[in-house]
C-alpha cells in the first residue's frame, strides 16, 4: 500500500534522478560525437543539429527600464522592468540577463550604492 511521501523519500528520488540524468547526458554527448551520426539522424531524434559556422553576437541596442514600483504588503516590493524599445512587453531586452537592483540613502555617488539583488525575472519581488 502506498503512503504519503516523506522528505527523505523525495530527496532520495531526486538524487537518483540527478545520477541518471548525468549518465544519460554524458552518453548522448559521446553518441553525438560519433562519426556515423549525421544531422539527419539528429533531426530524426528531435535534437538540434550542430552548427559549425560561428554566429556573430549582436550588440545590445536597448536597455532595461524599471517601471512603477508596487507595494505588495508587509515588506515586499514588486519591481517590474521592461525593454525600453518595447514598453508594452514584459520581456527583457535581447542579450540582457537582468537588472542589478541597488540602493543608497542620501547620496548620488555611484560608489555609495549598495547592491540589493540581481533581478533576472520580470517582475522581480524583493523583501526589504
Amino acid at each position: 500500500m502506498l503512503g504519503p511521501h516523506t522528505s527523505v523519500d523525495t530527496e532520495q528520488k531526486n538524487e537518483e534522478r540527478k545520477k541518471a540524468e548525468a549518465f544519460a547526458r554524458q552518453f548522448v554527448q559521446q553518441y553525438l560525437k560519433f562519426d556515423p551520426v549525421t544531422n539527419e539522424v539528429c533531426t530524426a531524434m528531435c535534437l538540434y543539429n550542430s552548427d559549425t559556422a560561428k554566429t556573430p553576437i549582436t550588440t545590445q541596442n536597448s536597455r532595461p527600464v524599471i517601471g512603477e514600483l508596487k507595494a505588495l504588503g508587509g515588506f515586499r516590493v514588486e519591481i517590474p522592468f521592461f525593454d525600453e524599445n518595447t514598453p508594452n512587453s514584459r520581456a527583457k531586452p535581447y542579450g540582457c540577463n537582468g537588472c542589478l537592483v541597488c540602493y543608497t540613502v542620501g547620496s548620488e555617488k555611484v560608489s555609495d550604492y549598495t547592491v540589493l539583488a540581481k533581478a533576472s525575472a520580470t517582475s522581480f519581488t524583493i523583501t526589504v
